[in-house]
């Protein structure tokens, strides 16, 4: 590395300005580079200043600076914070095969662009910017849609590399899209390549990961339960440090709704959870989602013991969770209804046989 380049490093670490970074590229003309150009451009584009990303961009151009990996990643990052996400995409395309940094790119799909949009302009007339727009769902799942489509080919290597937030991503849009296999293969490959110890920070997000596949699919009933189970305990014997939350149990609960003793069910998932895990896995939420199970199949004796523990958990919630506290009272409001209602009639059933019986006997 260069004493230009190295000063050029220096300056960007300690906080110089883009104005004061490009009088100094610019004065040291004959030792710019690929390098010191994608230096300032990722400045720029992170700072917002499209106009002058453009514009260097524009002087590698012509000045025959080569467009490296990193060059065309920064460009097509560019024009996806400005909106021309399809522009962007055919420019790529043209090239052939999109490498995976460069795909990564248009994984940030913003909701609004964080830019105004670039318009294309006319011979002989200024580039206009134009006010940010919304773009529509339809437009984001259509855009994944080819995505998925042209999906580069991943190794674990790569995988080690990316973010996990981006794997996060990828796996949410692919399991949106119905593409489970995938889905599957890059999560798998993605755990396998963990280190043997990691943070709390990063098992939190691989156990949303893992949660992302126990979201509703195409079956339902028992076979979505036992599908969902049999995911689940694969992805948690796949790093030491993998532990289920109250979440995980809680969407394990939901597979439930649809079967016939689904009360009975959760409350014995419940079980085995809490005698495996411990504890700690089960919450005021799973209360009452075993609770509504229980009293659905018409199991009063469950769903009285699930409403007797929340209620006690209620008492010991603090207060700076008072927010969460009333959620929970409001849950607990209209489960002890349901649960009310549900053991009169009982009481109005057998009342009625009672009578009944003497009846028969005098006919």
């Amino acid at each position: 590395m260069n004493a230009f380049h190295q000063n050029l490093l220096r300056m960007i670490s300690s906080g110089a300005s883009l104005k004061f970074l490009l009088i100094y590229h610019k004065h040291y003309r004959s030792l710019n580079s690929t390098r010191s150009f994608n230096r300032i451009l990722a400045l720029a584009i992170r700072q917002n200043k499209s106009r002058i990303a453009q514009d260097l961009f524009n002087e590698m151009q012509d000045r025959g600076v080569y467009h490296n990996v990193e060059s065309r990643k920064l460009r097509t990052r560019m024009l996806v914070q400005q909106g021309c996400w399809y522009e962007a995409w055919e420019l790529e395309s043209a090239q052939g095969e999109i490498l995976l940094p460069i795909w990564l790119e248009f994984l940030d799909i913003p909701q609004r662009s964080t830019v105004r949009t670039m318009q294309i302009p006319r011979e002989g007339m200024a580039p206009e910017l134009l006010p940010a727009k919304l773009v529509p769902p339809s437009t984001h799942v259509a855009r994944f849609r080819l995505l998925l489509r042209n999906f580069p080919k991943i190794d674990s290597g790569q995988l080690a590399a990316m973010p996990p937030r981006t794997v996060y991503v990828i796996v949410r849009w692919m399991l949106r899209m119905h593409y489970r296999q995938p889905a599957l293969d890059i999560t798998t490959l993605y755990f396998r390549q963990l280190p043997q110890t990691i943070n709390s920070s990063l098992h939190n997000l691989c156990l949303r990961i893992i949660h992302l596949h126990m979201l509703p699919g195409w079956k339902r009933g028992l076979s979505a339960h036992y599908i969902a189970r049999r995911t689940l305990n694969t992805f948690l014997g796949m790093h030491p440090s993998f532990r289920p939350n109250p979440t995980t149990l809680f969407l394990l609960l939901r597979t439930l709704r649809s079967s016939k003793y689904c009360g009975t069910l959760a409350h014995q998932v419940v079980e085995e959870f809490k005698t495996r895990w411990g504890s700690s896995v089960i919450d005021g939420m799973v209360q009452q989602r075993v609770a509504s199970l229980a009293i659905k199949e018409g199991r009063l004796d469950i769903a009285s013991s699930c409403l007797h523990a929340l209620d006690q958990h209620r008492h010991v919630l603090d207060e700076t969770s008072y927010s969460r506290r009333g959620t929970e009272d409001r849950e607990w409001k209209l489960l002890n209804g349901r649960l009310e209602r549900l053991r009169k009639r009982r009481e109005g059933a057998s009342h009625q046989q009672q009578q009944e019986i003497p009846r028969q006997g005098i006919t």
